[in-house]
Order: structure tokens, then C-alpha cells, then sequence
């Protein structure tokens, strides 16, 4: 509810309508301006750029800063865990470390990196960065920026600078990982169509060769065992398939 009333504000006060005719496609890679910007003055002009990126960003920013937020209050054990972790000098004095985020110590410590990306990322946003085809680093690393703010706010210093210092190590790291997690994905569809493929081209092949001893005359052989536990009788694996899968499937009916 919080955000739909952001929404509402945010919509009425940067004027949105006057840059985008209704049933308009907009562009989202171009600035949206007013059409008569050529014939404001420079106070008007100013005016005109700050509510046009607030038009497409302040929602945004604040959906992200109510999300750490709320987070925070929800579990604030979570965050001072990771906050007590980067106080020390074995985390503190490799946060410049461009290969930090791949450290051991930092994976068995919780990864933050991930933390923040499973938990602390809204949908919305896990959403956009999934769809990007480009860019993904680059905004990861200017939604970390932010995150160095919101976390000064929260009195978490420690935690704040690691962000704000790794920002674009983590940045780019989110990108590659979502790449080779979409690779890897592909793969495994790939696969599990070869087993599939596999597995019926391996069953009509039981079914043909069995068809065909049956039309000359030779049908499936038979295995059977006489079975030594009183009172003794000859047992046939192919009889006791047939009874145990008709019992069953009477038992699902």
C-alpha cells in the first residue's frame, strides 16, 4: 500500500503526463522531456530534468529503500551477523580486493553478495536485471551504491563501505553469474530432452524387438525359479510383474 501511495505522488508531482502522450509508446532508453522545454528558462529547465528522472526513478529508489528497511526490522540479527563479520581486519583489510567476492573466506562467512541479491533485492528489480540483456552490471553496481547509503542510515558502517568499495567487483559478478545460471539452465533442459529422447527411443525398441519374436512364433522368454519355502512352487518373474502392476492399478481405480 505504501508503495501504490509513492506511486500516486510520484505521478502527479513530476507531471508524467506531459511527457508521455496517452497510448504513446515510450522508449525507456531515451529521457523523457517536456515538449515545450525549448521555451522554458533556465529555472524551468532544471526543474523540468529533476522531476523527468524522478518520474522514472523515484518509485524506484523508494521501493528499494523501504525493502532494506523493512528487512532490517524484520531481521536485524541477519544484518548485524554480516556487519560484526566485516568489522574484523581478516574482512576489513581485503575489501579493495577486486577478487574478494570469490574469497573463502567470504563464501563460508555467509556471502553477502548473494545474501543481498536472494533477500534484500526486491522482485521487481531481480526481474529487470534478469531481462536485461546488457547493462546488468552496471545497474547492480549503482543499486549497490545505494545500498552503502541505505546501510549508513541503518548504522551499519562496516557493512556500508564493503559495499560501497565492492560495488563494482559485485556488480560484475552478478552479471557473469547470471549468464552462466542461464547457461547452465539451457543445459540442463538440453539434457533432460536427450534422456527423454533416450529413454523412448530405448522402450519402442523393447517393444518392436518383442512384437516381432512374437509374430514368428518365439515370444518373450519366461524366467522362472522354484522357490524352496514350504509349500514349495515354481515362481515366474514375468506372471508376478503382471499380477503386482494389475493389483496396483485396480488399488489407483
Amino acid at each position: 500500500a505504501f508503495i501504490e501511495i509513492v506511486d500516486h505522488v510520484v505521478l502527479i508531482s513530476s507531471e508524467k503526463r506531459l511527457r508521455e502522450p496517452f497510448s504513446v509508446a515510450r522508449n525507456p532508453g531515451m529521457v523523457a522531456i517536456n515538449p515545450a522545454y525549448a521555451q522554458l528558462n533556465n529555472e524551468e529547465r532544471m526543474k523540468e530534468l529533476q522531476n523527468s528522472m524522478c518520474a522514472d526513478h523515484c518509485s524506484a529508489l523508494w521501493k528499494t529503500i523501504s525493502t532494506f528497511a523493512l528487512q532490517h526490522l524484520k531481521n536485524p540479527e541477519s544484518l548485524h551477523s554480516y556487519e560484526s563479520k566485516f568489522s574484523k581486519n581478516s574482512f576489513g583489510n581485503k575489501i579493495d580486493d577486486q577478487n574478494f567476492v570469490n574469497n573463502f573466506k567470504m563464501i563460508l562467512g555467509g556471502d553477502a553478495v548473494l545474501h543481498y541479491f536472494d533477500v534484500l533485492l526486491p522482485k521487481s528489480m531481480k526481474k529487470e536485471l534478469k531481462a536485461m540483456k546488457n547493462g546488468v552490471s552496471l545497474s547492480s553496481a549503482f543499486s549497490l551504491k545505494l545500498t552503502k547509503i541505505i546501510f549508513s542510515e541503518l548504522q551499519l558502517p562496516y557493512l556500508s563501505q564493503m559495499f560501497y568499495t565492492q560495488a563494482p567487483y559485485f556488480g560484475h559478478f552478478i552479471g557473469k553469474w547470471q549468464k552462466e545460471r542461464e547457461k547452465s539452465r539451457m543445459k540442463e533442459i538440453l539434457g533432460f530432452m536427450t534422456l527423454g529422447t533416450l529413454s523412448a527411443y530405448t522402450i519402442l525398441s523393447a517393444m518392436d524387438i518383442s512384437q516381432h519374436a512374437t509374430d514368428i512364433g518365439m515370444g518373450p522368454a519366461t524366467s522362472c525359479y522354484t522357490s524352496t519355502i514350504p509349500p514349495p512352487k515354481q515362481v515366474c518373474i514375468q506372471q508376478a510383474v503382471k499380477a503386482t502392476l494389475t493389483s496396483s492399478t485396480q488399488a489407483c481405480m
